[in-house]
């Protein structure tokens, strides 16, 4: 599992409670969390098979646009696109 911040970085748009969405998301079981045993202060977050399935729904929907609106860069030009994308995420903060 991920703790809140390891889940923050990854999310794709930045939000700015990741506890509430998180919370949200639990009581959906579509999340699930659990404290370290070791550090009480550490919560772990897994998704669940319900979370899974809803990711699944969306696999299909989501490749079908990223093919409309990418697919004719071809492989080399979306692999370039990639690193930039990544580097532009490392960009500081204005």
């Amino acid at each position: 599992g991920l703790c809140r911040n390891e889940v923050t970085e990854r999310l794709v748009a930045q939000v700015p409670d990741a506890t509430r969405l998180l919370d949200r998301m639990e009581k959906l079981k579509l999340v699930e969390r659990t404290r370290d045993a070791t550090d009480r202060r550490m919560v772990n977050t897994r998704i669940t098979r319900d979370g899974l399935a809803v990711l699944a729904k969306l696999d299909s929907p989501t490749r079908a646009m990223h093919h409309k609106q990418l697919g004719h860069l071809g492989p080399a030009k979306l692999r370039t696109l990639i690193t930039l994308l990544a580097l532009a995420r490392l960009a500081p903060a204005p």
